[in-house]
């Protein structure tokens, strides 16, 4: 439903670097002042920088930054604040090299033990487990379903940690809110959350083709695809979730099918929906794979044990920015474009890599614009 001009660039595979550019400075700006904002916290004359609050939501942010970087892009680099005389918290110095992403998710492992550290001392129980699950996050994203599991299990499923929002100033406000309601660019139309997720409270949805719902307008921004107009954030201060209990129970399920308990897999899923007062589901009695639906994202009939995974923690986690990165790690059939990417034109030639590889960039990009 969108109108801007990148919005169909996208879906012709025409990607360029200067594209996330703003994204990459957004994530290093964060990361840097969290880091750095810490080295300048410990020389602050008087200041009782162990056992402090606000020593330990430091660490959070900067662990969560991390996390972030590790989970939406494909490589990191560190230039500050770190160095061999001053190394980070896991002994980090900042060489400012290119490195994979896991290189992000090892730099916030010490950063968040520090925050559960710091938060325990403290008394500040929120912010000792939302650094336990952002630990179980940053597990699962090194393949390390064990200590998963573990942080995982310290977290309560009705435990929610969110990202702060503000009308105080356009800056502080929900992109989400401002594409959706301010704008009708974005749309649950033609996604899971459309179709299957209907009457889901994880994801409400208004039809504004429907005169009575109170919309400006009934179609998207492009003035002719019906706006259905996410209401899981109705105003512009609204918090999005960082951490979440039921996420927590959806990487103790992601474990369970990984090891072949479908059993226990279900338990999990189930003890989510249940949270949310949904009935439970039934799987067919298979582990099976990830398969995505004909025209991109999840298979929205199967009742294998892992699309229901994938259907779930989509669901479960909408509009919080986690999408992408669950595409990349599954090697989701979505990445092979659906309905969202045109057929890339022959002519392209060799601005990126091979068809499959252009459609990838595009996704993440379109990924990365459309939820912070």
């Amino acid at each position: 439903s969108a109108s801007y001009f990148s919005s169909g660039r996208y879906r012709r595979a025409l990607f360029f670097s200067v594209d996330p550019n703003w994204l990459w400075i957004s994530v290093q700006r964060a990361r840097w002042v969290a880091e750095g904002g810490l080295i300048r916290m410990q020389g602050i004359e008087g200041y009782q920088f162990e056992g402090n609050a606000e020593t330990a939501r430091a660490y959070l942010f900067a662990g969560l930054a991390n996390r972030w970087f590790g989970e939406n892009f494909c490589e990191t680099v560190f230039s500050e604040p770190y160095s061999e005389e001053a190394p980070g918290p896991g002994g980090e110095t900042d060489p400012g090299t290119a490195m994979p992403r896991d290189a992000a998710f090892n730099r916030a492992i010490p950063l968040l033990e520090r925050a559960i550290q710091h938060a325990n001392s403290a008394g500040t129980s929120d912010i000792a487990t939302a650094a336990e699950g952002a630990l179980a996050q940053i597990y699962l994203g090194l393949g390390d379903m064990s200590n998963a599991v573990a942080h995982a299990a310290r977290v309560p499923t009705d435990f929610v940690f969110a990202a702060a929002y503000s009308s105080n100033s356009p800056r502080e406000t929900s992109q989400i809110w401002n594409e959706t309601h301010g704008r009708h660019e974005i749309s649950a139309g033609m996604t899971l959350a459309g179709t299957v997720g209907e009457g889901d409270p994880r994801t409400p949805w208004t039809d504004c083709s429907d005169p009575a719902a109170g919309c400006p307008s009934g179609n998207g921004a492009d003035g002719t695809t019906t706006h259905y107009r996410q209401e899981k954030y109705p105003t512009r201060d609204e918090d999005i979730p960082l951490v979440k209990g039921t996420e927590m129970r959806l990487i103790e399920a992601e474990a369970a099918l990984v090891a072949g308990d479908l059993a226990g897999a279900m338990a999990k899923i189930n003890a989510v929906r249940a949270h949310f007062e949904l009935d439970a589901l039934e799987s067919d009695g298979t582990i099976g794979s990830i398969t995505g639906g004909d025209g991109g994202g999840a298979n929205p009939t199967s009742m294998s044990g892992w699309d229901i995974l994938d259907r779930e923690r989509h669901l479960t986690l909408w509009l919080e920015g986690r999408r992408l990165w669950d595409l990349h790690r599954w090697d989701h059939p979505h990445l092979d474009g659906g309905g969202v990417v045109y057929k890339v034109p022959p002519d392209l030639g060799g601005r990126v890599p091979g068809e499959r590889g252009r459609r990838r960039q595009v996704l993440q990009l379109v990924a990365l614009k459309a939820w912070p």
